[in-house]
């Protein structure tokens, strides 16, 4: 049944096709461009590439048609899958959650019958069941093809790149506490929750719980990794300056591990920072252990805060140090303004000059 809408859809194709291309082929010639008139092919091309462009792109769907009655179906089962994704995509701009989802499950299914070991198809064909609302098949379809975490991860990030924070935390709370208890997922449910928990009305019932679930079980920090303790610097963003270096020393810490910066910074500033989405008039908590071995011209500025209100930037930190050669514990409190987009960088230390400098637990807390 399936191969036979195949072959009808095709041949409409193929009819029109042909028609259109028949017609810009008779355009062309009524223009008399000969190679008589023209001192090349290529003067030929250049003056007439839309319309033999336009006769390519119309003369596709018959190569794609003979290619089906010859029975590929690595081609077709490519081209369902493709259509599912794209349905997807397309509700990005759907407020219904049904939107577009059946279509996505009904071109995964039939690419599946055309190809029925396509990876990349039964992880689209979780992913709607996911959505619909069936985790339990969704779990199923992803452990028969003993999908990875980064393969699912991965579809989990397309949703939060293209604005749809809910299906990503979906994805992401099933890699996390169904497949694979992951750190990189859990790390990502947080980092979204960073942007998005504070926003009215933009997560679903479950979402919001999610990510108050995270925050509570995270100590009620804000910040995501810390402590470092997984041995690395997942989550935090660099502003990277010529001249620094960052590492994890994993035989230094508060307890260990730690993230170390070093280097030579001379002009501009360097530092470690997460972003956070927050109202105005929170009252917040900022607090890191910090330890410094300073070389020369060390200016270091802990618990350093940014945020940007009309355009203009705003900035707040601790006494600059130059010093601290034991661990010490830094802790800043302020109210929250009203930023643009709501959004606050946190830098544990901002600073510049030559030397080494460890940071580890690194919380900002949130009176709500």
């Amino acid at each position: 049944m399936l191969r036979e809408k195949y072959l009808y859809v095709a041949s409409s194709i193929q009819i029109s096709s042909i028609k259109i291309y028949l017609a810009q082929v008779q355009s062309l010639s009524s223009q008399k461009f000969t190679m008589q008139n023209e001192s090349s092919f290529k003067t030929l091309f250049s003056k007439n590439k839309s319309q033999i462009w336009f006769a390519i792109l119309m003369i596709t769907p018959l190569l794609f048609s003979i290619l089906l009655v010859l029975k590929v179906p690595l081609l077709a089962s490519s081209i369902f899958a493709n259509l599912g994704w794209s349905n997807y995509l397309k509700r990005v701009t759907c407020r219904n959650m049904d939107c577009n989802i059946k279509d996505a499950i009904y071109y995964f299914e039939h690419a599946l019958q055309l190809q029925p070991t396509s990876r990349r198809s039964q992880i689209g064909l979780g992913i709607g069941y996911l959505v619909k609302g069936d985790d339990i098949q969704a779990i199923d379809t992803w452990k028969n093809i003993k999908a990875t975490s980064d393969e699912i991860l991965g579809f989990g990030n397309g949703f939060k790149i293209v604005g749809d924070p809910n299906e990503a935390l979906t994805i992401y709370k099933i890699v996390d506490n169904v497949i694979f208890q992951d750190e990189v997922a859990r790390d990502r449910i947080g980092e979204l929750c960073q942007q998005t928990f504070a926003k009215s009305g933009v997560l679903q019932t479950t979402n919001f719980e999610l990510c108050t679930h995270y925050f509570k079980t995270n100590g009620d920090n804000f910040i995501v990794n810390g402590d470092f303790a997984q041995g690395n610097y997942r989550s935090w963003l660099r502003h990277y300056t010529k001249g620094s270096v960052y590492t994890i020393d994993l035989q230094k810490g508060h307890p260990s591990p730690a993230i170390m910066l070093s280097g030579q910074i001379d002009q501009y500033h360097a530092g470690i920072f997460q972003k956070i989405v927050l109202p105005p008039g929170k009252h917040v908590t900022f607090s890191a252990w910090i330890k410094v071995e300073p070389v020369s011209d060390m200016r270091i500025f802990p618990l350093y805060m940014k945020a940007v209100k009309a355009g203009q930037e705003l900035v707040g930190a601790s006494k600059p140090i130059s010093t601290t050669n034991e661990w010490t514990y830094f802790e800043r409190k302020f109210v929250t303004i009203e930023a643009d987009e709501g959004t606050f960088s946190f830098y544990p230390v901002f600073f510049k000059g030559i030397g080494t400098i460890w940071i580890d637990k690194v919380e900002v807390k949130v009176e709500w």
